[in-house]
């Protein structure tokens, strides 16, 4: 009797899962620049898929082929829009849905085994690309159950250039510090500039007037990062560590960024980057929704885990399909936190453990981050020069 009362104790105490955060970047994409002498053949396959969308609380209802805006007038060789969607990155994403699935329907019965509104809130950029990707992981989760025709689910898709998880263009003061970064990054990458100037020379590629050599390798290593993920070959010249220079460079900017060795830094940059989202994640913290899944980039991800892990993660540049998951847990009396990052466990800011984070402490180191939105362009000013 003693043991059994002991074992139902042990059991009651066990942690619950109460709500969990997903974050994810697109999945493998077309590239933004084709290169004169690149002959190579771009080929998305002729898979559509339709995307559920909202703008202004309105619900959009899909039409065939309605997530495939892309301006048709800029496409590359083959069958790929720049920028598109690929067939591999619709696959990465269903696959992603189908984690979500067994973690948090059949593992720990955060949601039930089919849709409900109610338990689940859904969110997304309003780029082509990510929004393909947020249907192709409800696709993995729930199958053909979940008709995108009829009674599609209900997404929020803000206005482009009022998200900050999106558009950075009503943030001027981001862009600047950007330019002023890349401008103290130049010394350490020029170490690198006479294989640029080999690359472009066999690509054919003519830089624009005001473009940095950053901004060189990093059009130059959209375009071949991109080949490498769809399994092409590299143009002809081009090897894989002109790849992996690329790599560096990518990883270099991250670490500038988000992982900077002054922290006063990565604070400016992650506050004008997602600032205002931070503010409404506060809010959507104990909402009735349990499993909130948002789609958005790269740059997305990293001023996520800026925010969530201080410069307690990788400090390199998201992969595509690369994900967060911010989980709240309660046990007992006590909520706590836990941060996976690509899977793995991380240290969230305000915690010194993986497991027994308090959500409290966790929220107070947030709290020193987010931005409330009408004073967005305020935090947008904040200015790096004289820190680095």
């Amino acid at each position: 009797m003693i043991l059994a009362a002991g074992l139902l104790s042990a059991a009651l105490c066990v942690p619950t899962l109460r709500q969990a955060f997903i974050y994810t970047r697109h999945g493998a994409r077309a590239p933004f620049v084709q290169f004169p002498k690149d002959r190579g053949l771009w080929n998305c396959g002729q898979e559509e898929l339709i995307s559920p969308m909202t703008r202004n609380d309105e619900i959009q209802r899909p039409s065939p082929g309605a997530a495939l805006v892309y301006d048709v007038s800029n496409t590359l060789r083959g069958t790929c829009y720049v920028g598109q969607l690929t067939h591999v990155g619709l696959r990465e994403n269903e696959a992603l849905g189908a984690r979500w699935f067994e973690r948090y329907s059949l593992l720990t019965g955060l949601v039930g085994e089919s849709f409900n509104p109610e338990e689940i809130r859904l969110r997304s950029t309003d780029i082509p690309r990510v929004k393909q990707s947020l249907t192709a992981q409800l696709r993995g989760m729930y199958g053909s159950s979940l008709s995108m025709s009829k009674d599609a689910p209900f997404v929020h898709v803000p206005e482009k250039d009022k998200d900050p998880l999106a558009d950075q263009s009503a943030c001027t003061g981001f862009s600047k510090n950007q330019a002023y970064l890349y401008k103290k990054m130049s010394p350490i990458i020029s170490e690198y500039s006479d294989r640029l100037r080999q690359v472009v020379d066999a690509l054919g590629y003519v830089s624009e007037e005001e473009d940095t050599e950053y901004d060189t390798w990093a059009k130059v290593w959209d375009n071949l990062i991109t080949r490498t993920w769809l399994g092409m070959a590299l143009p002809r010249q081009i090897t894989r560590q002109d790849v992996l220079i690329g790599g560096r460079v990518a990883d270099l900017t991250a670490q500038m960024m988000y992982c900077n060795d002054n922290p006063e830094v990565s604070l400016i940059f992650t506050r004008a980057r997602i600032g205002p989202y931070l503010t409404e994640l506060l809010d959507l913290i104990g909402s009735s929704e349990r499993l909130h899944i948002t789609a958005a980039h790269d740059t997305t991800i990293m001023p996520l885990m800026a925010a969530f892990a201080g410069r307690g993660w990788d400090c390199s540049w998201p992969p595509y399909a690369s994900h967060i998951e911010l989980q709240i847990w309660q046990d007992g009396d006590i909520a706590l936190v836990r941060l996976y990052y690509q899977n793995h466990m991380v240290v969230p800011v305000g915690c010194e453990t993986t497991v027994n984070c308090r959500l409290e402490a966790f929220l107070e180191a947030l709290r020193m981050v987010a931005v409330p939105y009408e004073e967005w362009n305020v935090a947008c000013e904040a200015s790096i020069d004289e820190l680095i």
